[in-house]
């Protein structure tokens, strides 16, 4: 199979991953600064699960309401790269498929995910200011 859309399919691919570098970075300092060094390991499998997690219940549950397709960027970056490989808009329907409540809109979703990368990128910049230094044994892995 060929994508519909090269040059959007990429693009969906690309901010995906920005969103997800900057989400793990977030929850990395986050660990850092306020539970300590040693609970780094612990999160780094957060953000795939998260991305897992509520893209099959988007999936699977009979959620009509498409704002929750826009605020959450998991499944904004996941719905932009269907889009743009498949060349339609995902429309949102009924549990017994007869009625089609709305279709979700490219541009809105980019947006959406641009404005949650753009909020990581500044929250990153300043937990990274007020990084802690940590000991050597803290770091240390048992």
């Amino acid at each position: 199979m060929y994508s519909n859309n090269y040059l959007s399919t990429y693009l969906a691919i690309v901010l995906g991953s920005l969103f997800m570098i900057f989400f793990a970075l977030f929850l990395v300092l986050l660990a850092i600064n306020y539970l300590g060094a040693r609970t780094v390991n612990y999160i780094q499998l957060l953000p795939m699960l998260l991305t897992y997690g509520i893209g099959m219940l988007l999936l699977t549950a009979n959620i009509t309401d498409a704002y929750i397709y826009y605020v959450v960027p998991f499944n904004a970056y996941i719905v932009m790269f269907q889009e743009a490989f498949d060349g339609k808009e995902l429309q949102i329907v009924s549990a017994n498929m007869h009625l089609v409540f709305s279709s979700l809109q490219y541009p809105y979703l980019l947006l959406s995910l641009l404005i949650w990368i753009a909020s990581l990128i500044i929250l990153d910049i300043l937990l990274l200011g007020r990084i802690k230094a940590s000991s050597l044994e803290e770091r240390s892995q048992i």
